[in-house]
């Protein structure tokens, strides 16, 4: 921890691979990028000095007003997972990754905000049910699109989103899903939790195939058609929150 902090004692510090965010409405926070020289999005927030995916991030503000539990499946380095806590005071954010070497870097981040009260973190994979996973694709250039692959001695643990939460959150408002292919399979592993709390969605939606697959699944629990945000990212509402 007294690295971490040494380590961000400047504002910007591109040399030392740390990015502090100062906001006009007076929030703050830090963000480590120890591989801010290869890694696609630590060199962009190294070189722009501003969150990832920022002008999605403002979009999810407007939208999502209700802030009492975020979700983070595929959290990364914790970008989002420190906007959503930070930026958009949401009381708790799950955060998901289950590569072992970002994870570590996410609960860096973490603690270097000290925010271990407010953010969850957890080592898993979330899929459409329980079992084991490998990684079968990594590049240090895009550690963010590593894949993995269901493997029963695989390392990584995969569990669903309605067994992880289902019967523990009172209320859920948002669910950010981008795991490179395997969003489909979250979404059929978390139908009834879903279905019960109706939170806004913010999908990556890489094909067209899975976009209208993922689409269908939602329409068949109340979700409206999805609004596509930027590039590949969707939002989805609920069809009762259309006045929201």
């Amino acid at each position: 921890m007294f690295w971490a902090l040494n380590w961000c004692r400047y504002q910007r510090d591109r040399i030392s691979g740390c990015v502090k965010f100062k906001f006009s409405d007076g929030v703050a926070y830090r963000i480590l990028l120890p591989l801010s020289r290869t890694d696609l999005i630590q060199r962009s927030i190294a070189r722009t000095g501003r969150p990832y995916e920022e002008a999605e991030l403002e979009y999810i503000g407007k939208r999502v007003k209700n802030r009492a539990v975020a979700v983070d499946v595929g959290a990364n380095i914790g970008n989002h997972t420190l906007y959503l806590s930070q930026k958009l005071r949401f009381h708790h954010v799950y955060a998901f990754e289950p590569v072992p070497t970002t994870y570590e870097q996410l609960r860096h981040n973490i603690a270097l905000n000290g925010l271990e009260q407010e953010v969850t973190t957890e080592r898993l994979a979330l899929g459409m049910s329980d079992g084991r996973a490998t990684i079968t694709e990594f590049d240090k250039t895009n550690i963010g699109g590593t894949r993995i692959s269901a493997d029963s001695s695989g390392d990584i643990r995969v569990t669903t989103l309605d067994q992880y939460g289902l019967n523990v959150w009172k209320e859920l408002d948002f669910i950010k899903i981008d795991v490179e292919g395997f969003e489909e399979n979250v979404v059929r592993g978390g139908l009834q939790t879903l279905e019960k709390f109706k939170p806004w969605l913010f999908i990556e939606c890489n094909e067209p195939l899975q976009e209208k697959a993922i689409a269908m699944l939602l329409k068949s629990i109340g979700y409206d058609e999805p609004v596509k945000v930027a590039g590949t990212n969707r939002f989805f509402q609920h069809s009762t929150k259309r006045s929201v």
